[in-house]
């Protein structure tokens, strides 16, 4: 299941998603905000975008959040896949054929690489957060992911470095250096959700089913 949009979890991740669609220039494509889904029962890191716009998040890839920066990259990198129509690109060309084994493994790497680095330049300074936050975050997902994983979606480390490298063609002058943690009542809240999650829930299996 999932938690209901006025649950606390939920409604700070909306407050997030609200920065960072008032500028201007990403308000012009998301005139609504995209909706939140929080897993109530994945105790796996998982986060993806769905081809109507939906973000799914379990509360175990939210746990890996230190701060509210981080939250924001990491709300952005799904809203880019939405924009970019990654997930339709993907499903449309292995319908028709035109991917293979290997661009599969492939495609998907560009998709989360262009995820990663356009919010550095077109969302996160934009809104308030720091535009190098998902560098931290990685260091996160780093500890948590197998090596495996990397197969499809890219090195972490790698990804990590491609964010930093950005800092040096960005204005860094007047953005904030520390980024501002996130709400301690949010992050107790979390972690109660988690305690609660059975320990013999079959969520993963049900989830590789689909």
């Amino acid at each position: 299941g999932i938690f209901e949009e006025d649950h606390p979890i939920v409604k700070y991740i909306n407050q997030v998603v609200a920065n960072l669609i008032r500028h201007p220039n990403v308000a012009t494509y998301w005139q609504k905000p995209p909706k939140i889904y929080v897993l109530k029962e994945d105790k796996e890191s998982t986060g993806f975008a769905l081809p109507d716009g939906t973000i799914v998040l379990s509360l175990k890839m939210l746990d890996l959040v230190q701060t509210e920066d981080e939250l924001a990259f990491l709300l952005s990198h799904e809203m880019i896949h939405i924009q970019h129509k990654h997930a339709e690109e993907t499903l449309q060309k292995l319908r028709s054929g035109q991917m293979w084994v290997k661009e599969y493994l492939g495609s998907p790497r560009l998709h989360e690489y262009e995820a990663d680095l356009t919010p550095v330049v077109t969302m996160l300074s934009q809104a308030g957060y720091h535009p190098l936050a998902g560098s931290t975050f990685f260091e996160s997902l780093k500890k948590t992911f197998p090596d495996s994983w990397s197969e499809q979606h890219g090195g972490l480390e790698d990804r990590r470095l491609n964010i930093l490298s950005l800092r040096y063609i960005l204005d860094l002058q007047g953005i904030r250096h520390i980024q501002r943690p996130v709400d301690p009542e949010w992050k107790e809240r979390l972690s109660q959700e988690l305690a609660n999650i059975p320990k013999d829930t079959h969520f993963g299996e049900r989830k590789k089913r689909l």
